[in-house]
């Protein structure tokens, strides 16, 4: 197996034209295509994304902003089953889990909420059996509507910070 997802900068001036598909791409991402083609790599026109803003794993990503955002209907979506996750409820193992992988995405844009799987975490540790069923507990409830009340106020952008290497 192998991973098929590279990135890079590049200006929008520095294009080549790729011929198996037809168009311009930026120069370093024609020549990944090149050697795909001469080491026998398959790859696919629509995965070949580039652009000034790029959708990844469901964030927004606008590399000159030195932005990640989160779309205003994903997180809304979030906060919604966040709230839904309701104190007193019993629900299989996987529904926390599942709701622990849905919160692990959004911190790619809320890094610092992190605490926010914590007791949930603890809860679900060890536990092999997805169908077994569990109680929603106030220490859950109290640091997911912790982490919604943070979304609430957010914008949903993640500034990333840029650091300048030198000799």
């Amino acid at each position: 197996s192998y991973v098929d997802d590279t990135f890079g900068a590049s200006l929008a001036s520095e294009m080549t034209f790729y011929a198996p598909y037809g168009r311009d791409f930026p120069t370093g991402q024609a020549k990944m295509l090149w050697l795909w083609d001469t080491l026998g790599v398959p790859h696919e026109e629509q995965k070949q994304l580039f652009g000034e803003r790029l959708t990844i794993i469901g964030f927004e990503v606008d590399p000159n902003a030195m932005t990640i955002t989160m779309p205003a209907q994903s997180r809304r979506d979030l906060l919604e089953a966040m709230r839904d996750f309701r104190m007193g409820q019993r629900l299989p193992l996987r529904s926390f889990q599942r709701m622990a992988g849905w919160i692990n995405w959004s911190l790619n844009v809320y890094p610092l909420l992190r605490p926010a799987l914590s007791t949930l975490y603890a809860k679900t540790a060890g536990k092999r059996n997805p169908h077994e069923p569990m109680y929603v507990n106030k220490a859950i409830q109290e640091e997911f509507a912790w982490f919604c009340a943070h979304v609430a106020r957010s914008d949903g952008v993640c500034v990333l910070s840029s650091e300048e290497w030198g000799p």
